[in-house]
């Protein structure tokens, strides 16, 4: 029947974590001394970026890069420490197969779509 959704199947991770057992305080220092150590002039006063609440582990930085190049590496950085940089107009959104099944996760920025990997622990 045109129209119809398919239905949709999740698959179980062995071992979930959950987000509150992690403490993203000390993610957030290393990430914020990486970005010092590279020293790229786009990213302004990295030390007062500070966690988000919801999700537990994104990371608000009050303004919004110049370029997709330096947008793409705070989003590589991020990932690296398991956050995920949310600039003022970002925001998180599934992203889906053609067929309506949940494809994986990602920041949408006016820089493009920045994918969000799976990171255990």
């Amino acid at each position: 029947m045109a129209g119809v959704m398919p239905e949709v199947h999740f698959q179980k991770q062995p071992h979930p974590i959950d987000m509150k057992d992690i403490d993203y305080s000390k993610k957030l220092n290393a990430f914020i001394a990486e970005i010092i150590d590279l020293g790229v002039d786009e990213f302004k006063n990295p030390s007062a970026w500070t966690l988000r609440q919801d999700p537990l582990n994104a990371v608000s930085i009050d303004y919004e890069l110049p370029t997709q190049a330096s947008r793409s590496l705070l989003h590589e950085i991020g990932q690296k420490h398991g956050l995920i940089p949310m600039c003022p107009d970002d925001m998180i959104d599934l992203v889906m197969s053609k067929d309506y099944i949940p494809a994986g996760v990602a920041v949408i920025s006016r820089h493009g779509t920045f994918m969000i990997s799976k990171r255990r622990g």
